[in-house]
């Protein structure tokens, strides 16, 4: 009976785990799609007052060539990229296979637009791509995604930093008078980007010991702490028989995650290099938010490129943190009103963050939807592969029995 008695609460527990998750979800969907209503509607209600037909022109006006360079930067932004990734691999010496990178890159992206993740599912996604094409353990991979993911965020805060402080020579006198930001708003602003870049320079002199922090031996008191309240799990007592054991597994996958983090954090010159490349792919991504502007007829000092950095900045922020697959709504809304509200002309803000947006969506859209068909049949290849060297393998044990 106290067998019995004692095993309830566990089975009963274990009958509702499911049941939470599954309520979390729904709750996190329902707050996204509320999101995405009240972006859509402050939307409406915007290019309402500007005037329909005011932005219809100006998008019908829109110089073809321009908008070709606007997705020329976002393609070339993404083959970077992939180079980027590709080089860290090549520095950790793991024998990855140089054409997975540019379409599971695609395929993450692809995902991170129309999955409710906040652009997480992505990373992970990309990694298992490469391990499978690889044919190499994801968690191996994943040490050098998660460098990549974190220099390319650096390389956003530096870009995006840079054009606060620059705040003061974003717009010519006539464009800042149609502003409705202060004297006072600027100085703020630019006050918070030089503290900004003050912040990276601090990172960058002491990325040693935050190399040192993520070391593998500080987490290891930790993880037998851990392991106490874990162990009145039975799934977890029977996978692990002692803390050191527990500890042990976690921190040798652990290692393959954050060693190259920790290694690059130990050179200077390959944080620089690396933090320099994420900020020219975040900067390649803002000059196709430019190009449109300028196809939209954007007048001298309107809409520089430093304004549209931090601008697009702040925006695509607004749309992860919304949690809306890709932004979509929250995003545009953000974009548009902020330009407006540092002095474009209404017509134009609309216009070109529209047309910036829609080929952003257009060339993750149709690549990504290639990539994984690319990823598709490569599976299958694969898989035929191993069954045909299974069936010799089966062929050569069969013969040796024979024999």
């Amino acid at each position: 009976m106290e067998r019995s008695a004692y095993q309830d609460p566990d089975e009963q527990g274990s009958r509702d785990e499911p049941v939470r998750p599954r309520r979390w979800r729904a709750i996190r969907l329902a707050a996204a799609m509320l999101i995405l209503l009240l972006a859509v509607l402050f939307l409406k209600r915007l290019l309402e007052e500007i005037g329909p037909s005011r932005v219809l022109q100006a998008l019908l006006d829109a110089d073809p060539l321009l908008l070709l360079l606007t997705f020329t930067a976002i393609a070339a932004r993404y083959w970077l990229w992939a180079g980027k990734w590709r080089a860290i691999a090549r520095r950790e010496h793991l024998p990855v296979h140089n054409r997975a990178f540019f379409p599971s890159l695609l395929c993450g992206s692809f995902t991170d637009l129309v999955a409710p993740t906040a652009k997480t599912a992505g990373g992970f996604l990309r990694t298992y791509l490469v391990a499978t094409r690889s044919r190499m353990p994801a968690f191996k991979i994943y040490g050098t995604t998660l460098q990549d993911q974190v220099t390319n965020m650096l390389g956003v805060f530096l870009v995006s930093f840079i054009a606060m402080a620059a705040i003061p020579f974003w717009q010519q006198p006539e464009h800042r008078a149609a502003s409705s930001v202060t004297a006072a708003n600027r100085l703020v602003i630019s006050g918070l980007g030089f503290a900004g870049i003050l912040g990276l320079v601090a990172l960058l002199v002491f990325r040693r010991q935050l190399g040192h922090f993520l070391s593998t031996r500080n987490y290891r008191g930790l993880l037998t702490a851990l392991y106490r309240p874990l162990k009145l799990l039975p799934p977890a007592r029977a996978r692990y028989a002692s803390a050191d054991e527990f500890a042990d597994t976690v921190l040798s996958g652990s290692m393959d995650i954050f060693g190259p983090l920790r290694r690059l954090l130990e050179s200077k010159r390959g944080t620089f290099k690396d933090v320099s490349k994420g900020a020219f792919l975040w900067l390649c991504y803002c000059a196709g938010n430019y190009f449109a502007f300028q196809a939209c007829g954007a007048g001298e000092g309107e809409a520089p490129l430093l304004m549209v950095a931090a601008i697009l900045s702040l925006g695509n922020l607004l749309g992860i943190i919304s949690t809306v697959p890709g932004g979509i709504g929250v995003t545009e809304a953000s974009l548009i009103g902020l330009h407006i509200f540092f002095g474009v002309r209404p017509e134009l803000a609309a216009a070109a963050s529209l047309l910036f947006r829609l080929a952003y969506y257009l060339f993750i859209l149709i690549s990504g939807a290639i990539s994984f068909a690319w990823a598709s049949r490569i599976r299958k290849r694969m898989a035929r592969k191993e069954a045909d060297l299974e069936a010799a393998l089966e062929a050569v044990r069969k013969m040796d029995r024979e024999n």
